[in-house]
């Protein structure tokens, strides 16, 4: 015997204008499920572009913050070498400054290192996110696809 068919027969054959409205809407639903699916993946592109561009921005605070760090350094290293001074700074006052000069600049290091983080960690949230829809639209347009196939197949069987 052969397959069971969802769609009216008649003595000719199917009815073809009920087969081609169908056919159509399955087309329609296909090109909507597609331009959804490209969208997706124009979005998850679009995710990754600004995660690539937060982490080179994350690499040039980080160096920057080095840099800053590097130059307080040496700026306390100065401070402390043991020169004649005018009077106006004691030993003492010297080790409080570079003490303070290298916490400092390691504080603001590594506050915009847990900023540069974080802001790396909430995009790739949400890429994940993007990504994770856009899997699913794909799992939904190939399953679509596959109703289509059958489809086409109990159609085309049935002439």
């Amino acid at each position: 015997m052969g397959k069971q068919s969802f769609l009216p027969v008649t003595e000719n054959g199917y009815n073809v204008i009920i087969a081609d409205e169908y056919i159509s809407a399955l087309q329609e639903e296909y090109s909507k499920t597609r331009e959804w699916g490209m969208t997706l993946a124009q979005k998850l592109e679009e995710q990754n572009a600004v995660i690539e561009s937060l982490r080179e921005e994350n690499r040039r605070l980080a160096q920057q913050n080095t840099a800053i760090f590097d130059e307080s350094k040496s700026i306390a290293r100065q401070l402390g070498a043991p020169e004649e001074s005018n009077g106006e700074f004691t030993p003492e006052m010297l080790k409080k400054l570079i003490s303070d000069i290298i916490s400092s600049a390691d504080q603001i290091r590594n506050e915009a290192n847990i900023y540069a983080e974080k802001t790396i960690k909430n995009a790739q949230k949400t890429a994940e996110s993007i990504e994770s829809e856009c899997k699913k639209s794909v799992r939904e347009l190939n399953d679509l696809l596959e109703k289509m196939h059958k489809d086409m197949e109990l159609y085309s069987g049935n002439n």
